[in-house]
């Protein structure tokens, strides 16, 4: 089962979403991968162009299994595709209930409160990704949208510094990355030395 779901998703990111659709449906059963697989199954049915089966078959799931945080996601997004906010939203914050630690599902509420123009909730909501992940440069971009919004141009200043930052951590990274992959370890360990200087949090 965990063979079929890695194999749907590759087959889901080449855009072949029939392919995928088939492989998901059989891992949904499995105890392990289903939870997954079943949201999946869900998107690659819309992918494929049957939004009214995947939305049939979305609504299902989360009837059957309320307490699985994938199926509300999965509903959320559907409900997102329709220009149902309100109800993607609040499928994506019974999501984020259910499994605080993914942040994907923070940003899927985040771009909602954003077009909401809901700035205290965008900014409670980023701060909340922001303690999951600190050394995010998109998420400091949207602090500092959401507190431009909210009058605190100090604050926006701030979280501006904090996504350049971040930012130039991550690509000296890669960059350390590369050099390893290049049999280049002393560049290597140069550009690790100054992810280091630049973010003293990154984990990496």
């Amino acid at each position: 089962a965990a063979a079929r779901f890695g194999l749907g998703v590759a087959l889901l990111r080449k855009g072949s979403a029939e392919q995928a659709m088939r492989l998901f449906e059989k891992a949904s059963r499995d105890p392990v991968v289903g939870s997954r697989a079943g949201a999946e199954w869900v998107r690659s049915l819309y992918l494929a162009g049957r939004e009214d089966e995947a939305f049939r078959r979305a609504l299902d799931l989360v009837d059957r299994s309320p307490g699985v945080s994938e199926y509300h996601s999965a509903l959320g997004f559907l409900w997102q595709t329709r220009g149902q906010n309100s109800r993607a939203l609040e499928e994506y914050q019974k999501a984020a209930e259910l499994e605080p630690r993914r942040l994907s599902t923070y940003f899927s509420i985040i771009v909602l409160c954003r077009a909401a123009r809901d700035w205290p909730a965008a900014e409670r909501w980023t701060r909340q990704a922001l303690a999951l992940d600190p050394n995010h440069p998109l998420l400091y971009q949207e602090l500092a949208f959401a507190l431009e919004r909210l009058g605190d141009p100090g604050g926006a200043e701030s979280a501006r510094n904090e996504a350049a930052r971040t930012y130039d951590a991550e690509v000296l990274h890669i960059q350390a990355l590369r050099a390893i992959r290049a049999g280049r370890p002393a560049d290597a360990e140069a550009r690790l030395r100054q992810v280091v200087e630049r973010n003293p949090r990154s984990s990496k």
